[in-house]
Order: C-alpha cells, then structure tokens, then sequence
C-alpha cells in the first residue's frame, strides 16, 4: 500500500467482501470541539464498501450531538493507513493504543537498553486529528526488566499509571506509575499472577476504575486454551484492582471455547470493541484468519451487555484483525491486521464524523 503520511495520502485496501476500498483524507475535516470528544463536518475522499449499514446494537446512553456514538457500529466513512516506519522506534512499531483524545499514540517498539535490544513503551503525539502520528519518545528504558520484555502498554492519563505485560515466563499484568517524569519499573501486579494461565492486554476506562484484559482460563483447542475477557472494578483510583473481585465478561453467545482479546473500551466503560474468534469453530485450516473485530454496549456498569456486532467493513480474507484503542467521541477506532507467524503487518484507523 503507497502511504506517505498517515493523512493526505492515497491507497488501496482490499476488504475481506473482495472489494476495493479507495481512501485519502486530504478532504476531510474534523477536528475534536474544545471541551468535547469531537464535532465536525466533512466529506471523505472515499468510502468502505458498505458504510451506513445498519447495526443491531442499540444505542447507549450518553451519545451527545457533537459525537458519533448514535452512527451504527460498521458505519465509518473512510480507513488510513498508519505508516509505522514515521514513528520512533526500530520500525516494529506494535501493540498500539490510540488514546481517548486521538492525539496520543502509545506503542511498545525496539531499543537498546544495556547493549540489548529490547521491546519498551514509546509515546507519539500529534497537534490535530488530521495531523499524521511521526516520530514520538521512548517513555522509560527499565533496565530492572530486561529479561521480561514488556508489551501492550496502556496508559491512563487520569491516574497517571501504564499498565502493560510482562512475560515472566507466563504472561503476567503488571503496573507502571509516573513518578515525576519518570515512568517506575513495572511490577507484576499482585493476584494477576497465576503460573497456570495468561493474563494480557490490559485496558482502562472509566477514568481508571475499570481494567479490562483476558485471561486463558477458557476451553481448550488447537491454538490452547481460549482467551475469555475480564473486568476488574476498583472505587478509588489510589487502591490496587484485585485479581478476586475481577468477573468474566458475558457476551452472549460467545462462550468458553471462542477466544476473546484486544479489549479497546471507550472512554465511559460502557462501549466495547474487541476481537473474537467466534463464531469460527479455530481449526489448522482457519488459525491464521480466525478472527474480526466486534462491538457492544450496556446501559450501565452493572447492566448486561448487547449482542455482538460484527465490524464487516473491518474484515480481512487472509489475516487477524485486532482493535487498539477507540476515541472519546467514538470517530476514530484504531485496528490492525497481523499473522501469528510475522505478528503486525498493518495498522488502520477508520473515521467518521458525526450525523
């Protein structure tokens, strides 16, 4: 795919429907309303195949005028590419979060700590949503923590803490605090640590009162025992979330043989994107392009989640499809393609404005 930047750039994306989807957003404006997720008009150069089909999910509470969140699940105008070789790192940029304000891009990339090169956290930032992501920081080089490569970084910018994974030598959650402006060596987080199952891909919402991550806890297959996702709930964000407390998310009729990975919560906690197998029966035939990317909702924290929606317009024919991250407003929902054997090949973003 030709990209020069992540914006005012023109290329081609095959969709899972084998159709061709044209995209370049030198024509579309949006731009987040101050005090607001976002609010704009405009025209995309191009669209999916599809855009505007209908959702079965309803609509949640809080959608606002100057948001997207009343526009169906699958309906966005237009997909770009990020291009990964702009952003600061050893161009294996991977494990993306794209914060709630659009603006901030997390990432775990290579470097070099103690004449080893190793996987950490990095940070790219950009002015505006039309601005491509380039360039970026190293957040923290953690010589403490070579020997377990951390990975999926999230950070929460209310309480200031990164939670991420570490591999040690089972995938554990762990915790890294600011300290200033240093970011402290992560610790694996107490009860996330169970020499029998994985834990990964920590995600926060709800201004840091809600963790959302999997656990490999479910039924077993030929790619081992499936991924079922948590939620953990703390009060106060100055207490530890605790592993006990911590319940599986039911999202019927997912179950316990389908994998379920790449929480990407919305803001509120109450709107979900993720990726699943389901309801692929994961065979040698289909493990390397088992999975899409699906929505739900609740009313509320204690509420029951819908159905899921499956993101066609997301799909790939020969690949995996992995969400990373979904803005305040709801316009811009982060998404890659990768290959168990190469990991990360693409990474897009899907846009559109409210209606």
């Amino acid at each position: 795919m030709r990209n020069s930047a992540l914006y005012g750039a023109t290329g081609v994306l095959t969709l899972a429907t084998g159709c061709t989807s044209v995209f370049g957003l030198g024509e579309l404006s949006y731009e987040p309303s101050p005090g607001h997720g976002g609010s704009g008009t405009g025209t995309a150069a191009g669209t999916p195949s599809g855009a505007g089909a209908a959702s079965s999910a309803s609509s949640a509470s809080g959608g606002g005028q100057n948001d997207c969140w009343k526009r169906a699940p699958d309906d966005w105008d237009d997909i770009v590419k990020v291009d990964r070789a702009l952003l600061a790192g050893g161009g294996d940029a991977a494990d993306f979060q794209l914060a709630a304000d659009g603006l901030r891009l997390v990432y775990a990339a290579s470097t070099t700590v103690m004449k080893q090169t190793v996987m950490r956290a990095f940070m790219a930032q950009r002015a505006t949503r039309n601005a491509p992501f380039q360039g970026g920081q190293l957040l923290a080089t953690w010589p403490g923590t070579t020997g377990n490569p951390p990975g999926q970084p999230w950070i929460d910018a209310t309480t200031s803490e990164m939670y991420l994974e570490i591999n040690a030598p089972k995938v554990y959650l762990a915790r890294s605090a600011l300290m200033g402006v240093n970011w402290s060596e992560p610790v694996a987080m107490t009860g996330f640590q169970d020499p029998g199952v994985s834990h990964g891909d920590p995600a926060l919402a709800a201004k840091g009162t809600r963790l959302f991550y999997w656990r490999s806890d479910g039924n077993g297959g030929v790619a081992g025992p499936a991924y079922q996702m948590y939620e953990a709930v703390r009060t106060a964000t100055a207490d530890a979330f605790s592993a006990a407390t911590a319940k599986p998310m039911a999202i019927a009729p997912i179950g316990k043989n389908d994998f379920m990975f790449c929480p990407s919560p919305a803001e509120d906690g109450n709107r979900f994107f993720f990726a699943s197998t389901w309801p692929k029966v994961v065979d040698a035939t289909n493990l390397t392009h088992a999975t899409s990317v699906y929505y739900v909702e609740r009313s509320g924290p204690s509420a029951a989640w819908s159905a899921p929606v499956h993101l066609t317009k997301l799909d790939t024919l020969d690949r995996e499809n992995c969400p990373h991250g979904v803005t305040a407003d709801g316009c811009e929902l982060m998404f890659e393609f990768w290959t168990l054997a190469t990991g990360t090949t693409d990474v897009f973003i899907a846009r559109r404005v409210p209606k």
